[in-house]
């Protein structure tokens, strides 16, 4: 096949389409997968109470505050059941 004078390979055009192809899909590809990295980013930065970093912060100040809840309730149930006298250094046995 000629075009304004030059041969062209029909089979050569095919393969160069396809080269095309699958540099475009590539590059859908990765654009696809930047979108998602930002996102995922955006989830894990603090940003004021709505990020997942803010939630997980919040939990864990939760969980903090129950454990010395629990903690000092423990305490208490002890004396309850073995009652000693307190000091500033601590428990008397």
């Amino acid at each position: 096949m000629t075009y304004r004078g030059l041969t062209v390979d029909p089979a050569a055009i095919g393969a160069l389409l396809g080269v095309i192809a699958a540099m475009w899909r590539s590059y859908r590809a990765d654009r696809i997968k930047q979108r998602e990295i930002a996102a995922i980013k955006h989830e894990v930065r603090p940003n004021g109470g709505l990020s997942m970093r803010d939630a997980i912060d919040r939990i864990e100040a939760d969980v903090r505050k129950l454990t010395d809840i629990v903690e000092a309730n423990r305490v208490r149930i002890e004396y309850l059941e073995h009652p000693r006298k307190m000091t500033r250094r601590g428990w008397l046995r």
